[in-house]
């Protein structure tokens, strides 16, 4: 097993970091060169790298945060079965129809919103 070395992160106090984590040269920022310098990669690869270990860490809070900032859909929503089936009739959809739209909808959200 080969060990990556990278500059360590010096992390003061919660409270002086939070409000500077978007600015320039910021604690966040440390961590993507850190990301950088150790494993040879572009900052967006690093960047993703950071993302994927914070949601693989603390899943909820991602999830939770993902869906306050209207970047995923609250998973939670669930459609009345009138606005579904004014949207259906809208589309000019038929039952046969319909159901495949709902079933291609499911594999890839995994879940039903209506």
């Amino acid at each position: 097993m080969q060990w990556l070395l990278a500059p360590s992160v010096i992390m003061p106090d919660f409270r002086a970091i939070y409000g500077g984590l978007w600015e320039a040269k910021s604690t966040i920022d440390q961590f993507i060169n850190s990301i950088i310098y150790s494993t040879q990669c572009g900052e967006e690869e690093a960047a993703e790298c950071l993302i994927v270990a914070l949601f693989n860490r603390f899943e909820e809070t991602f999830v939770k945060v993902a869906m306050d900032k209207g970047v995923m859909p609250n998973a939670a929503f669930k459609m009345d079965i009138e606005r579904v089936e004014a949207m259906l009739c809208d589309c000019g959809l038929n039952t046969k129809n319909s159901r495949i739209l709902f079933q291609h909808l499911n594999k890839f959200y995994c879940h039903s919103f209506f």
